[in-house]
């Protein structure tokens, strides 16, 4: 028996927690799964089902491969590359120079930045009834092996590590309980309704809450229930290197702090660069 079995499903692990699915012209992916991450598991064999075809306005120097299905009223800019399987919903924006690799699904109210690259991966999208309401990535992230929720900001250069410097199974720790993913590679679960950071590298296995925030600090790692802000009080870091497979020794002050949810649904989202303290 797997240590993913072995552990009692709580709310946190379910796809519930993280995502109003509702709209979601894809949500059937989540029908069946026990785990949030287990959609990842079923997009290879998912997306082939879905007919390619093009209904939005392509530049004449994008590139688009085989099996790409392209929405109403999406737009794909010059020099973007668009490998496939790939599904990218109506009203999107696609930025010149995205690379959109294979086993993608891309919801209806999304943009894609410039220079962004996406890989097995799902963004659920915008509120389709909320005007300026999209998810984004902003231009030059990396989104890997990870499932996106309904209108998340991603700060430039912001990416989602999906594999181990040793290559082993990724193991999710939430509120104590260890859960065994069975993929070696697995990058993040971003709730509805949250940001992230710019310059942030969110670690392998890194699960968010819907209506977070994580302001800019140099990573991230592990489960951020909803409603919480991760900020650094100081950015100093000690870090020791140590022999391989030793633990390495972090000296890191991130503070997890209630948000009030009033505050969420009235404010501006700004990410606000955190001054180096030195």
């Amino acid at each position: 028996m797997t240590l993913e079995k072995m552990v009692e499903i709580v709310e946190e692990t379910t796809p519930a927690y993280y995502f109003d699915l509702n709209g979601f012209e894809h949500r059937e992916i989540f029908y069946g799964t026990e785990f949030v991450w287990d959609a990842l598991k079923k997009l290879d064999s998912y997306i082939k089902k879905i007919k390619p075809g093009i209904l939005g306005n392509i530049d004449s120097k994008a590139e688009i491969g085989n099996n790409v299905y392209i929405g109403k009223n999406t737009i794909i800019e010059a020099n973007a590359r668009i490998i496939g399987p790939a599904y990218i919903g109506e009203n999107c924006l696609i930025r010149s120079n995205a690379y959109i690799r294979e086993n993608v699904i891309i919801g209806s109210n999304t943009k894609i930045g410039q220079s962004a690259e996406l890989k097995h991966c799902i963004i659920i999208g915008g509120s389709e009834n909320e005007d300026g309401k999209r998810s984004s990535a902003a231009h030059y992230n990396y989104i890997g092996y990870s499932v996106i929720g309904k209108n998340v900001l991603f700060g430039a250069r912001t990416t989602t590590s999906s594999l181990r410097l040793d290559r082993r199974e990724i193991i999710v720790n939430v509120n104590g309980n260890k859960y065994n993913t069975g993929m070696k590679q697995f990058g993040s679960i971003i709730g509805d309704n949250s940001a992230i950071g710019s310059h942030v590298c969110l670690n392998p296995g890194s699960l968010i809450g819907k209506r977070s925030f994580i302001y800019e600090i140099p990573y991230w790692r592990g489960f951020l229930p909803s409603d919480k802000i991760a900020k650094s009080r100081n950015l100093k870091e000690s870090i020791e290197i140590t022999e391989r497979n030793k633990k390495l020794i972090e000296d890191e002050d991130i503070e997890i702090t209630e948000r009030n949810k009033k505050l969420i649904e009235d404010e501006e989202v700004q990410l606000i660069k955190i001054k180096n303290l030195d």
